[in-house]
C-alpha cells in the first residue's frame, strides 16, 4: 500500500467501524467498514484483502474514499462524489460540441479551457465527456444526388416515398397479390478483401497483383423468400438488364411483378422500359442516391462477409465458379440470416428506423 496514503482514522471512527462492521444492515457497507477497521491493525493491503475476501484494488478504493470524504461517505449507500467544476458549464459545453464536435481529447481540452477558463488533465476531460454522454464515433457519409444539398430534405423525401409508394406494394405482396422484388447489380472484386477473424496470432494473406471483377445481378423479396440472380463476367448494360427482366418473368409467370431499383443509367434506358412493359413488369425507381431503401444492398454485404472476406482467388473464372457454388447455399444454409437481415426496417439518415408491415 506504499502507493497510497493510509487512512488516519480517529479513535471515534475506529469504535464505530468495529461495531458497525458486524451490525450494519447493509452488506456492502459492512464490507467497507471491515476493510477500513482492519487497516487500523494491519499494514499490508494483501493481508487485508485476503482476510476481508476482496481484491487489493478494492482495499485501495475504500481507503481513498475514506481519505477524501470521511466516514459519512463510507457509510452512505451509492455515495455520489462531488461534481466536477466543469458540470456547471455542461450546457454550454454540450451546445459547443454539438455544433462542432472535437476531433480529439486534446482539442476538447483546449476548447473547454477557452470557454470556461478551467484546465483539466486529458484523463479528466475524457471522463467528463463520457459523463456528458459523448462517444467516439466515426461520421457516416450520406450519398447525395446532384441536386440534393440538405440531409433533412433528403430524409423527408425518402420517408414520403416509403409511405406513399412502397408501403402499399409491401402490403399487396404480403397478401399474395403481387411479387415485390428489390433489384440491383453488385461488382465482386477479384482482389482479396480482408475481414476480422478469431485467431491466435496474426494471419498473413498474399495480396496478389491481380485485378478484375465478376458481376452479380439480383432481385430479392423482403425476408429473402424469393431470389433471382445472374452471375457473369460480362459488363452490366441495358441489354443484360433486359435479359434479366425476362428471367424474372419466367420465374414468376402468372404473378404481378414490381421491381424496386435505383437510378443507374442502364436501368432507365428506353430499351429496358419497353422490355419491362412488354413483360408486364412494373419498375419502381427509388429516390436518388437511396441505397438505404434497397433491401438487396444488405444481401450484397452479407454475401461479401460470408463468402469473400479473406478468400484468395487467382482468376476471374475461379471467382465466378466460387460465387455460383456459394450462392446456391444461400437459401439452404443461410435462410435464418437472410430472414433476419432482409426485413422491411428502413434506416434513415437522421438516425430513425421505420418498420413497414410486410
Amino acid at each position: 500500500m506504499s502507493a497510497l496514503t493510509l487512512p488516519n482514522i480517529s479513535r471515534k471512527d475506529i469504535k464505530i467501524m468495529k461495531v458497525q462492521r458486524n451490525d450494519h444492515n447493509v452488506k456492502s457497507i459492512r464490507k467497507k467498514l471491515n476493510v477500513l477497521w482492519l487497516t487500523s491493525i494491519i499494514k499490508s493491503a494483501k493481508e487485508i484483502a485476503e482476510i476481508a475476501g476482496v481484491s487489493i484494488r478494492t482495499v485501495f478504493d475504500f481507503i481513498n474514499l475514506y481519505n477524501k470524504y470521511g466516514l459519512d461517505a463510507v457509510m452512505e449507500l451509492n455515495y455520489r462524489k462531488p461534481q466536477s467544476d466543469l458540470m456547471g458549464y455542461a450546457e454550454l459545453i454540450t451546445a459547443e460540441f454539438e455544433s462542432k464536435p472535437p476531433r480529439s481529447i486534446k482539442e476538447a481540452r483546449g476548447i473547454i479551457k477557452k470557454i470556461t477558463g478551467i484546465k483539466r488533465s486529458l484523463t479528466q476531460i475524457r471522463v467528463f465527456l463520457y459523463k456528458l454522454g459523448m462517444k467516439v464515433l466515426k461520421p457516416i457519409k450520406v450519398p447525395m444526388g446532384t441536386n440534393e444539398t440538405s440531409i433533412e430534405e433528403k430524409t423527408a423525401n425518402q420517408k414520403e416515398f416509403v409511405e406513399d409508394k412502397l408501403n402499399p406494394l409491401l402490403i399487396e405482396a404480403k397478401e399474395g397479390k403481387r411479387k415485390l422484388l428489390f433489384m440491383d447489380a453488385c461488382h465482386m472484386q477479384l482482389a482479396c478483401v480482408v475481414g476480422f477473424i478469431w485467431c491466435f496470432v496474426t494471419k498473413y494473406i498474399p495480396a496478389l497483383p491481380i485485378r478484375g471483377r465478376v458481376n452479380v445481378l439480383g432481385a430479392v423479396s423482403p425476408y429473402g423468400n424469393d431470389l433471382v440472380y445472374e452471375i457473369t463476367q460480362d459488363s452490366i448494360d441495358q441489354y443484360s438488364i433486359a435479359f434479366f427482366l425476362l428471367k424474372v418473368r419466367n420465374k414468376f409467370k402468372e404473378d404481378k411483378i414490381t421491381l424496386v431499383l435505383d437510378n443507374a443509367p442502364y436501368h432507365k434506358t428506353n430499351h429496358v422500359k419497353e422490355t419491362a412493359e412488354k413483360l408486364g413488369i412494373e419498375l419502381l425507381f427509388l429516390p436518388v442516391a437511396s441505397p438505404n431503401l434497397n433491401i438487396i444492398e444488405r444481401l450484397w454485404k452479407l454475401i461479401k462477409k460470408m463468402f469473400l472476406h479473406n478468400e484468395v482467388l487467382t482468376s476471374l473464372d475461379e471467382l465466378e465458379k466460387y460465387l455460383k457454388n456459394s450462392m446456391k447455399t444461400l437459401k439452404k444454409k443461410h435462410k435464418k440470416e437472410m430472414r433476419t437481415l432482409l426485413t422491411t426496417n428502413f434506416q434513415y439518415f437522421d438516425g430513425t428506423v421505420q418498420f413497414v408491415t410486410a
